[in-house]
């Protein structure tokens, strides 16, 4: 993405700061501000004001403060071009796609990470309908998973396979680093990386974007040793205690 200056200051000009907040803190009007008890510490009374003259969101007990874009960075946990690329969305702001080839080869290890759970959601779905997904088709229908559904949350299934997922990724120039800091895989001294789901139902994780940043992986078989759940590890993208399964 093209984000120039003028980008910038249109978005914030056009972004209501407490309509952005308002949307994951509860705040009440004090004056010409709002208040709200602040995310960023363990705030006992409402310390965090919100000003939509200024613009901007500052905590007078942490500290904590910044403009919207500052608030979805430092909350949302997001990426400075994906606060951007959202905040533009919700404005109306049209930020140009084009990437220099400096900047496609800049991509950060998060981004990466996304990339790659993006891929492994699609191989997946794809796997759902294979011959070999028939398990986990029954799974889903046994518990009333009619097909909009499944479509919707991109539902899918990991097959009984120790490199499946891994041989699919690494074709598609994906490294063991990158797989690795996605949660997808998991290192053994002796055998290197595996698939770190195999033979179950898979329910990616999104993010209130919609992007996905884990997977929730349910037995199919009784007598996997792995047990009836197996969830994402915490990562660089997926953090457990602020994601909420379906708030996208």
């Amino acid at each position: 993405m093209l984000i120039t200056e003028e980008i910038r200051a249109e978005i914030l000009q056009r972004i209501d700061i407490v309509d952005l907040v308002g949307e994951s803190i509860d705040l009440r009007k004090k004056g010409r501000n709002f208040i709200g008890l602040c995310p960023f510490h363990d705030d006992k009374k409402p310390s965090l004001n919100v000003s939509t003259n200024l613009g901007i969101y500052k905590c007078f007990a942490c500290g904590a403060g910044g403009d919207a874009i500052a608030f979805m960075i430092n909350y949302h946990h997001l990426t400075y071009p994906e606060a951007m690329k959202e905040l533009a969305r919700r404005t109306g702001v049209v930020i140009p796609e084009k990437q220099t080839k400096r900047e496609v080869q800049q991509l950060s290890k998060r981004e990466l990470a996304l990339k790659a759970l993006e891929a492994a959601t699609e191989f997946y779905a794809k796997k759902l309908i294979s011959e070999n997904g028939k398990i986990a088709q029954t799974f889903f229908r046994k518990r009333g998973f009619k097909p909009e559904l499944i479509s919707q949350f991109r539902l899918g299934y990991s097959p009984d396979s120790w490199d499946g997922l891994i041989t699919e990724l690494k074709n598609l120039n994906f490294s063991d680093d990158v797989l690795n800091d996605a949660g997808l895989v998991v290192q053994n001294e002796q055998k290197g990386f595996y698939d770190r789901f195999r033979n179950r139902a898979m329910f990616p994780i999104q993010d209130f974007l919609g992007k996905i940043i884990g997977f929730g992986a349910r037995q199919l078989d009784e007598n996997d040793k792995m047990g009836k759940y197996v969830n994402s590890p915490q990562s660089i993208v997926y953090d457990k205690s602020q994601t909420l399964y379906g708030l996208f």
